[in-house]
């Protein structure tokens, strides 16, 4: 029986009672549960066959995926061969190939060779792509590089794009130096060159286009030789940015202290997954600290261990969107200044309200002391003189008052063997901070006078009062 009217993509179960002239049945045992999906058509058909790379023996082509998948996903595709001289078809491999690349073996040098390719998902394998244009079997020797393959783009604005490509298989005589991207306009039969100086990296950001116009673009390889040919051109793209589209947010996180840089997709299916790159190479070593964390449609890449490196442009996709993409680009001056307010947070300073110093109390007792602008209950201190702890005792009695901020140790005894450079380190929670105070030369005869003159006063005075006494 077909039931009609049901929903794609919801979930039903059934049930049957059979009736006859008596009436209905008791009613069946409920069905498992069944999921509505849309059929699945066959995907269409590969295009652009593109030459890669011919020894004389064999020869490396490339295509492109499929414009419609048929709703399942391309997993094969198959690859057939033919003399141009010949009418029939042979396939050159089992099993299927799985990427859109595939070297061509055993074929015969001064030959003349077309192509054709199936693409295969669930639903079964598509027709064949148009055949390929005549390729000779003919070694590569010429000294400029191959061609470019591969163009994709990403981060679609209303006034740019960025391109992106794969390296030539074939490079000449030499290395590559640089690449050149050449652009047209939909419906005109002009190329202009986008990047007058090659680039040595393989994406651009092409920018000033027309909002809703369309562009083809394709890249030619350059060495110390000549230039080569160029690329297969791309499929069209409109610089028309997706409605919803969010940039990259670039921040320093005020808790940890860890530099991020997060995005929100507008766009999500169930198959999505945020893909993160630097300079357009997928993040793949996470050994100096890099952590990406995703819940929902954000995604959030993070520096646990940031340093100079981290300058340069990053950027994400998320799959099985409609192109979702956005880049951002961290400079050295920025980086400088995260990285100032990174320590800052992660090493926080306890603000003083004085530094270090020392007052001379009655007997000639010496009393160190700072003020902090505020200190908790958890507070903790050490206080050192030349670098050596001072411990709390009869000699050094140490303490501090979280009302005033005020943290102290008093000496009993300043005597010739007191002078030095003394140091108070503080610590509350995160927060920490020290002061020094410099007693040498001239301060410090200064602060051992006046501590001698107290002490004598001390001393006279209570054997004044003593002797008045008797």
């Amino acid at each position: 029986f077909v039931v009609h009217g049901l929903t794609t993509g919801e979930t039903y179960v059934f049930r049957v009672q059979a009736i006859n002239e008596l009436g209905l049945s008791d009613e069946s045992q409920e069905s498992s549960p069944l999921s509505v999906q849309a059929a699945l058509k066959m995907p269409s058909s590969p295009y652009d066959i593109a030459l890669l790379h011919c020894d004389g023996s064999s020869m490396i082509v490339n295509w492109k995926h499929p414009k419609h998948s048929g709703g399942a996903k391309v997993t094969e595709y198959y690859v057939d061969k033919r003399e141009v001289s010949h009418h029939s078809w042979r396939e050159t491999h089992i099993p299927a190939v799985k990427e859109r690349i595939f070297k061509v073996e055993n074929l015969k040098s001064g030959a003349v060779y077309e192509f054709q390719v199936y693409a295969a998902s669930l639903a079964g394998v598509g027709n064949p792509s148009e055949p390929s244009a005549p390729f000779v079997c003919q070694a590569w020797t010429f000294p400029e590089p191959g061609p470019t393959y591969d163009l994709t783009f990403c981060e679609i604005r209303n006034d740019s794009v960025v391109l992106e490509w794969l390296a030539p298989l074939y490079t000449g005589s030499s290395a590559i130096s640089g690449y050149t991207v050449e652009m047209s306009k939909k419906g005109s039969d002009t190329w202009t060159t986008v990047n007058e100086t090659a680039v040595r990296h393989r994406y651009v950001k092409v920018t000033q286009l027309e909002e809703g116009e369309s562009y083809a673009f394709r890249v030619r390889a350059q060495n110390a030789d000549g230039v080569g040919n160029h690329s297969m051109a791309s499929d069209s793209v409109c610089a028309k940015a997706l409605e919803g589209i969010q940039e990259v947010q670039c921040g320093v996180d005020a808790e940890t202290g860890d530099i991020y840089l997060s995005f929100e997709s507008c766009e999500m299916s169930e198959d999505s997954s945020f893909i993160w790159k630097k300079s357009y190479e997928e993040i793949t070593d996470f050994s100096k600290g890099i952590v990406i964390k995703t819940e929902g449609n954000c995604s959030k890449l993070i520096f646990k261990n940031p340093d100079k490196d981290d300058v340069g442009t990053f950027s994400v996709a998320v799959s099985h969107t409609n192109n979702v993409s956005s880049s951002y680009r961290i400079g050295s001056e920025e980086l400088e200044k995260m990285l100032a307010q990174s320590y800052d947070i992660r090493h926080p300073i306890i603000p003083l309200k004085t530094e270090l110093s020392y007052k001379i109390l009655e007997r000639g007792r010496m009393r160190f002391w700072l003020q902090a602008e505020s200190i908790s209950s958890a507070v903790t201190y050490k206080f050192f003189k030349n670098d050596e702890e001072l411990v709390s005792s009869e000699q050094h009695k140490m303490s501090h008052d979280v009302a005033t901020g005020i943290i102290e140790m008093v000496q009993d005894h300043f005597t010739e063997q007191s002078e030095g450079t003394y140091t108070v380190q503080i610590q509350d929670g995160k927060g920490k901070n020290q002061s020094t105070l410099v007693l040498i030369g001239d301060a410090f005869k200064a602060a051992l006078a006046e501590a001698d003159f107290q002490r004598r006063e001390y001393i006279r005075v209570k054997e004044g009062i003593t002797e008045s006494e008797e």
